[in-house]
């Protein structure tokens, strides 16, 4: 098991990527602490941990309040007496055209999709850096890496630039930090959910799994990658070389 006795923390675990993430942990023998807004949601998936021979614990706490994230953090390590691995999965999309984005839209994504990984990242690492280890992982997006005006589009840009700035910082203190940056994906949250082998112009021919997004994150939160820090690994079926 690559992440045998490991303990992680995973925001928006209750669905589509996250929930994927979560499952693949608990395989690879991890107990998992998932984030989300609904209660009977984060009980589903926890009961699919458990029976996969690990703990889980469900965590209802708000991503956009600052002070919900240290809660958040400290919950997770009273807990489970650790945090080895923090996935910065919840995200909220928005697409509106530049000349009609509004201060209400912009603030909600822009604090959930990159203050909120700002400093439930600043926390997690203050743990890890006690612990003398720990891994980062920052669930980005294509989209963070082609020019784009939208509130979405910024928001994973910063996640891109933030994740090569604190694996700079953080290295020192046996920390690694990568981002997962997926391509159109079969969830919910996009409108693909039932798609899964959705015919698309990639190089690969279809768009992602949520079970495609959470082997690559499995890869960089395991020793596989231990040599690995400050990276955007791109899974997006090739749709970047278009």
């Amino acid at each position: 098991m690559k992440l045998f006795k490991k303990k992680a923390l995973i925001t928006g675990g209750s669905r589509g990527i996250g929930e994927a993430i979560a499952l693949k942990f608990a395989e690879e023998g991890a107990d998992v602490a998932i984030n989300g807004r609904d209660r009977a949601t984060l009980q589903k998936v926890a009961q699919k941990i458990e029976k996969k021979g690990r703990r889980a614990l469900t965590l209802i706490y708000n991503v956009r309040n600052v002070q919900s994230l240290k809660e958040m953090v400290e919950k997770v390590v009273g807990e489970f007496g650790r945090l080895d691995i923090l996935v910065n999965n919840a995200g909220i999309l928005g697409n509106e055209p530049f000349l009609k984005v509004g201060e209400e839209g912009w603030d909600a994504i822009l604090d959930t999709n990159l203050k909120a990984v700002y400093f439930l990242s600043q926390f997690a690492a203050g743990q890890m850096i006690k612990q003398k280890s720990g891994t980062i992982i920052n669930i980005a997006s294509d989209i963070g890496f082609r020019p784009a005006s939208s509130p979405y589009a910024i928001s994973k840009w910063g996640v891109a630039g933030m994740t090569k700035g604190l694996a700079r910082e953080l290295g020192k203190y046996g920390i690694r930090v990568n981002a997962v940056a997926p391509g159109v994906t079969a969830t919910d949250m996009t409108g693909r959910k039932d798609k899964p082998l959705e015919q698309s112009n990639y190089p690969l021919g279809r768009i992602a799994t949520p079970e495609d997004v959470a082997r690559a994150t499995l890869f960089l939160a395991s020793s596989d990658s231990s040599h690995i820090t400050g990276h955007n690994l791109l899974v997006d079926g090739g749709q970047s070389l278009l």
